[in-house]
């Protein structure tokens, strides 16, 4: 028990940070996989990519995304989305969960859907290069269907 109250310990003390962590502002690209689950007229998976912006606030990042794909049987979708990063730091990579809200667009055969709801994710960035960093995440979006994602990018730190 005390052995799991230090990790607890250790791990918020991390999440915290100190005043060396360097948190810059964040411009990058973002390829996602979207697998729907049963959305009217939207049932297979599809290929989204968009800009991302990610805005320092304290330790942590709000990120904010506009995502834009098109594919089998969807003449376009746009997905927007603004989440808060809560990061983890490690020797190696930046761990993070990230939770937010989103706005789903859709058009199948000229009718158009939309859907608002919150999203919630896991991922880490990798370091490339002293403002260069490559991130892998899993996204949860919670609607009235739920819809999973995967996906990654790059990001250039300013």
């Amino acid at each position: 028990m005390k052995r799991t109250l230090a990790l607890c310990l250790l791990f918020l003390l991390t999440v915290r940070g100190g005043a060396e962590t360097r948190n810059p502002f964040e411009v990058g690209l973002v390829l996602q996989q979207l697998l729907p689950n049963h959305f009217p007229d939207f049932e297979t998976s599809l290929l989204v990519y968009g800009p991302t912006i990610g805005i320092p606030v304290g330790n942590h990042t709000l990120q904010v995304q506009g995502l834009y794909g098109t594919g089998d049987g969807v003449s376009s979708l746009f997905l927007v989305e603004t989440n808060f990063r809560l990061r983890g730091e490690t020797p190696f990579f930046t761990a993070f969960v990230m939770a937010g809200i989103h706005l789903l667009h859709y058009s199948v055969s000229e009718v158009f859907r939309e859907a608002f709801g919150g999203n919630a994710g896991i991922g880490f960035l990798i370091p490339m290069a002293h403002n260069f960093s490559f991130q892998l995440f899993l996204k949860a979006y919670l609607e009235r269907k739920a819809m999973v994602s995967y996906g990654g990018g790059f990001t250039l730190l300013l």
